[in-house]
């Protein structure tokens, strides 16, 4: 058995005792296509598994705004307010924070597992909601980057 899927089975096994249901999820899709033949379905999650699943996230949250759940009056109220103005800052560090966790999963793919297994410690011992790999990369970028400049690291 290749390592990889050693690590695999043991964050699903992880995720499933902390209750992480996208996580099990995932690492149960992730078997599934690493026991068929070849490796097609592998390497195109490698590919491209992170633009469809930020594209599917994104849809997700413009499909209410479709739907009819929220008038256009009370969206430029929001955004005029003190609360929407700070949710406007508040989506800009985000975005900018996943843009740099998104780089750091590319470029380095080891700390993927650092990050699940952070946000499992969080869910089992602090009452963590798992945000998604991304912005976790994100955050270990920025401390990643505040550490180098004091020369932690």
């Amino acid at each position: 058995m290749r390592d990889g899927v050693i690590l695999v089975v043991l964050i699903m096994a992880a995720a499933l005792a902390t209750g992480n249901k996208i996580l099990g999820g995932a690492t149960a899709f992730v078997l599934a296509l690493a026991v068929l033949p070849g490796q097609e379905g592998i390497s195109f999650l490698c590919r491209h598994g992170i633009f469809l699943g930020l594209f599917f996230l994104t849809t997700a949250v413009l499909a209410p705004l479709v739907r009819g759940d929220l008038r256009f009056a009370d969206v430029v109220a929001t955004l005029l307010s003190p609360v929407g103005l700070v949710a406007v800052l508040g989506g800009t560090m985000s975005s900018i924070m996943n843009h740099k966790g998104v780089d750091l999963l590319q470029l380095e793919p080891r700390v993927a597992a650092g990050v699940v297994l952070g946000s499992l410690v969080s869910i089992a011992f602090f009452g963590g909601i798992p945000v998604g790999p991304v912005m976790a990369a994100g955050l270990t970028a920025v401390l990643l980057d505040v550490l180098k400049a004091l020369g932690i690291i």
